[in-house]
């Protein structure tokens, strides 16, 4: 083989080897005999064998390596579509239209969308899924231009530089892609399955877009291909004039999709194919539907005219040929808008021009808002056509239905060159609209710096307040962050100390408040005074503290000299506010700085770390406990402690803190409660301390059985599997603990059992109802029945080797309540009386039943605790969620908890 720089034989091999995934073989092209065939071998490399190992990438790293400028890019590129069209003809065919739907699409097109536009039949009214080819094959015949991002599925070509290529000598490889793309959308469109018109619905509407995956582009974008076209394209035509299908597409093409139930309905009905034609500036085929006598005055269901349609999107040359058809210039829709108010707030320069020489009105207002063309234009910005609106004598002090100005408009939305031509053609600076506000006002609230800046320097007034907030151009702009506008307005001499009428805060309290670090240094170098108060009693420093918890802002005003001890109306200090939202660096910062941690609030009598444990804040509750924080100090309010606060509302890691800190357990509060009282009350999810109080004893894998009467035949379990229960509540406030109860109908799982009476191991689906008191599950059945309700039993069974648990943490919960011995496992009973909290006993025992807890046979199989009642079983469901799958209805039962001595349970063994 002689060198690859000036060998012939190489050059032939190397195209002969030329093949596509597909292993279609190129014709060998004599390349050697064209001048500088040597170069173009280097170019082919590129898009041959790369191509050929099917990797983008490798093209893209190759083509980065070219030398810059459209020279060498094209060479290579033009190189690559002589392979194209040297495959067979109906692979040359597929790739120049992949590569021109790709080309001139108005968006990127998915794989799924691409397939469906190439598979499209002209002249056919069904579209055939058997035309479909596997985008595998579509992007094989392309010579690895085309690529197909694998996380969106969205096809490209292979380089930003393919893109410009094609653009530019687009008419070279398909000069006809505009036309073409547009025939093959509408007749997409006009495919007999969207001949039943619009949907009605919702459903309807997005299973028709899912269905057909090129409705949605080619109901947006046909128009824009055919007005490219330049030609009259008779598919177009002939769709436009088919009622139910214009409509189905104006449904796509203008019902913006959104969660808002009916949104597909929200489009105007009615539209024709001269609104359509005329929406996307179709010239010539408008000219057609005016010729076969659609009227250029006709209104769609939003009173909307083809001119105004035209007029709103800037098409020029059909406004023009519309009014010279006799549209209505000043023809206003529903809601009171002209083809000029359209024009003007779109920024069509051309149409405005055009529709003010037709004699537009200039000072017409929409319904609405009460807003004219002028108005529109200065909302949005658009400096040439408020130019020209205004050299037509549109008036510049106009107002709109809330009373603001085109100068206000366009310095609330920061549009700096048309606030200065406003300024120019003498508009008022300080016009207020009726809620106070002024063109500086609003500029400065929304950060426009250019736009304060020109209102400044033609003497705004800066202390001007609005009515509903009565603030200042400071004040909002402090309070927003806005650190430009805040020094451009302290430097014209804005009121460093200016108050707000509502909650009289100065722009500092705002900027600290909100965590605007910028704005609070410029404000405090002013001079702004660090200890003013509100309304509420608060400083900087305390709105700092509690509403972010702005570690920096605090800082600052810390360094300024903020007082740490400072109180609010309530009492509270920094350190107490920070500490009830959690913000941990916050009360590190403050603690820093000496704060005092017993500090109590003047109307709930709390310390910080009372607020701390109510809000569950355990990193902030280590911190105040690691400062000395009184982990037995209680509120003034209930004489509630830190862990009382946890408890009751269920912050199982603040518990287990304040615990390990040697917290007391059997504290009471004003009512007599106790923390675990407290947790109970609350239901599931703030039930922590009584859920690990029954999971210490059962353990979270249990599950329910009902066992014979008798204790000696009780089943010895081999072993279970249980399923976790899904239990749903619907607690209501304040009404009690067991009210609103939704509760199991059944439980159902398996478990293997040893007969008692066969010594047969049942594998048996045990069904626990709780509608009806009899035997549950076949090998119950066989074993006996159950004679009377008195002697059922309901039982929580746990593993053997959980039994060790269980017996020291029977230990640790008898310890302290008169019983100073553990559980002893070789006893076969052994009674315990442990007392329980009124809140559970009242709520599972009504004095007939009790409520009896058995440790059963714990040594053997697996331990079990055994229910006198089942409304014990079913409280400890609800309770704790130690339950299994089961369906779900309402239980009509609820339970009373009106108040009763204490009572006792028994722990037998």
């Amino acid at each position: 083989m002689l060198s690859p720089l000036g060998n012939e034989p190489l050059l032939g091999l190397f195209c002969l080897n030329l093949q596509t995934p597909s292993t279609r073989c190129l014709p060998l092209r004599p390349l050697f005999r064209r001048p500088g065939y040597l170069r173009r071998v280097r170019h082919l490399r590129i898009f041959d064998y790369q191509y050929e190992q099917a990797r983008p990438k490798a093209i893209r790293t190759a083509l980065k390596d070219l030398s810059t400028g459209n020279d060498a890019y094209d060479d290579a590129y033009n190189d690559a579509m002589e392979r194209i069209e040297g495959q067979l003809d109906g692979d040359e065919k597929l790739a120049k239209q992949v590569l021109s739907w790709i080309t001139c699409a108005k968006r990127p097109l998915t794989t799924v969308e691409l397939a469906h536009a190439l598979a499209v039949e002209l002249g056919e009214l069904e579209f055939d899924n058997e035309n479909l080819s596997p985008i595998e094959d579509i992007v094989s015949v392309c010579a690895g231009l085309v690529t197909v991002d694998e996380e969106s599925a969205i096809t490209r070509l292979v380089h930003y530089t393919t893109q410009e290529f094609f653009e530019r000598t687009q008419k070279r490889w398909f000069p006809q892609a505009e036309t073409d793309i547009a025939t093959i959308c509408v007749t997409y469109l006009s495919f007999n399955v969207f001949e039943t018109g619009i949907c009605q619905n919702n459903k309807d509407f997005e299973e028709r877009l899912q269905s057909n995956p090129l409705y949605d582009y080619a109901s947006h974008n046909w128009g824009h291909h055919a007005r490219k076209g330049f030609k009259l394209i008779p598919k177009v035509t002939s769709f436009l004039e088919t009622k139910a299908q214009v409509e189905a597409s104006s449904q796509a093409l203008l019902a913006r999709k959104s969660t808002d139930s009916g949104f597909c309905q929200r489009f105007p009905r009615h539209m024709t194919g001269l609104h359509l034609a005329s929406f996307f500036g179709v010239e010539n085929h408008v000219d057609i539907l005016l010729e076969i006598s659609l009227a250029a005055h006709l209104m769609d269901g939003s009173g909307r005219t083809p001119l105004s349609w035209a007029a709103r999107n800037g098409h020029e040359a059909v406004a023009k040929l519309l009014l010279g058809k006799g549209a209505e210039v000043d023809a206003k829709d529903k809601y009171g808008q002209t083809p000029l108010s359209w024009a003007a707030e779109n920024g069509h320069e051309a149409a405005v021009k055009l529709l003010l020489e037709k004699s537009a009105k200039v000072e017409t207002k929409d319904k609405g808002s009460g807003r004219t063309p002028l108005l529109w234009a200065a909302r949005s910005g658009h400096e040439a056509v408020v130019k020209l609106l205004l050299e037509k004598g549109a008036e510049v002090e106009t107002k709109d239905g809330s009373g603001r100005t085109p100068l206000l408009c366009a310095a609330q939305s920061g549009h700096e060159a048309v606030v200065k031509l406003l300024l120019e053609k003498g508009a008022e600076v300080d016009a207020k609209d009726k809620y106070g506000q002024t063109p500086l006002l609003c500029a400065a609230r929304n950060g426009h710096e250019a736009a304060v800046k020109l209102l400044l320097e033609k003497s705004a007034e800066v202390e001007t307040k609005d009515k509903e907030y009565g603030q200042a151009p400071l004040s909002w702009a402090a309070r927003n962050g806005h650190d430009a506008v805040v020094k451009l307005l302290l430097e014209k001499g804005a009121e460093v100390e200016t108050k707000d009428k509502e909650y009289s805060q100065t722009p500092l309290s705002w900027a600290a408040e909100n965590g605007h670090e910028a704005a609070v240094k410029l404000l405090l170098e002013k001079g702004a005074e660090v200890e003013t108060k509100d309304n509420s009693g608060q400083t900087p420093l305390s709105l700092a503290a509690e509403k972010g918890g702005h570690e920096a802002v605090v800082k600052l005003l810390l360094e300024k000299g903020a007082e740490v001890e400072t109180k609010d109306n309530s009492g509270q200090t920094p350190l107490s506010l920070a500490a009830e939202k959690g913000y941990e660096a916050v009360v590190k910062l403050l603690l820093e700085k000496g704060a005092k941690v017993e500090t109590k609030d003047e109307g709930y009598g709390r310390t910080p770390l009372l607020w701390a444990a109510q809000s569950g804040h355990k990193a902030v509750v280590k911190l105040l406990l690691e400062k000395g924080a009184e982990v037995e100090t209680k509120d003034e309010g209930y004489s509630r402690t830190p862990l009382s606060w946890a408890a009751e509302n269920g912050h199982e890691a603040a518990v287990k803190l304040l615990l390990e800190k040697g917290a007391e357990v059997e504290t009471k509060d004003n009512s007599g409660q106790t923390p675990l009282s407290l947790a109970a009350e609350k239901g599931p999810g703030v039930h922590t301390e009584f859920r690990s109080f029954v999971a210490a004893v059962a353990t979270a894998a249990a599950l329910i059985l009902k066992l014979p009467p008798s204790s000696d035949d009780r089943p010895q379990v081999s072993n279970y599997t249980a399923r976790r229960v899904v239990t749903q509540h619907d607690w209501h406030k304040n009404t009690g603990i067991f009210n609103g109860l939704t509760n199991l109908e059944s439980i159902e799982f398996k478990v293997p059992v040893v007969c008692p009476v066969t010594g047969l191991v049942i594998q048996t689906t045990v069904i626990q109802s709780f509608e009806e008191e009899k035997s549950l599950g076949q090998g119950y059945a066989d074993a006996g029945e159950v004679e009377s309700d008195d002697d059922v039993r309901y039982q929580l069974l746990v593993k053997s080797d959980e039994a060790q648990n269980i017996n020291s943490q029977l230990t640790k919960l008898l310890s302290g309540r008169g019983h100073d011995r553990g559980i002893d496992t070789s006893k076969r009973s052994a009674v315990y009386r442990i007392p329980m909290p009124n809140s559970y006993q009242e709520a599972i025992g009504d004095g007939t039943h009790g409520a009896d807890w058995i440790l059963a046979a714990p040594g053997r199989a697996g331990a079990a605790l055994v229910f006198r009642t089942r409304e014990l079983s079913k409280f400890l469901i609800d309770r704790t969620g130690l339950a299994v799958d089961g369906k779900l209805t309402e239980y009509t039962r609820h339970f009373d908890i009106e108040g009763s001595e204490t009572n006792y349970m028994k722990l037998g063994l």
